[in-house]
């Protein structure tokens, strides 16, 4: 599904992109490079467990994302 990514202190810093969408998802994995590329930075991170059992430490940050017409915010990383 085609997403719009966007830094949400400087909304023409954006990128789309097609994702995978899971709306039961929590957080919502985006590359760190794309993210740097319109300004994000990580805030903190956390240990998560992902579908298959494993723990991971991930990096977390905020961003905006618009998928369709509606947006809604986000963790990301």
């Amino acid at each position: 599904m085609r997403v719009r990514v966007t830094n949400p202190a400087d909304s023409a810093r954006c990128f789309e992109e097609d994702f995978w969408v899971d709306t039961g998802a929590l957080y919502s994995f985006i590359p760190e490079d794309r993210l740097a590329e319109i300004g994000l930075q990580p805030v903190r991170s956390r240990e998560i467990i992902l579908a298959d059992g494993r723990r991971e430490r991930r990096l977390l940050g905020e961003a905006r994302m618009t998928v369709g017409t509606s947006g809604r915010r986000s963790r990301a990383r």
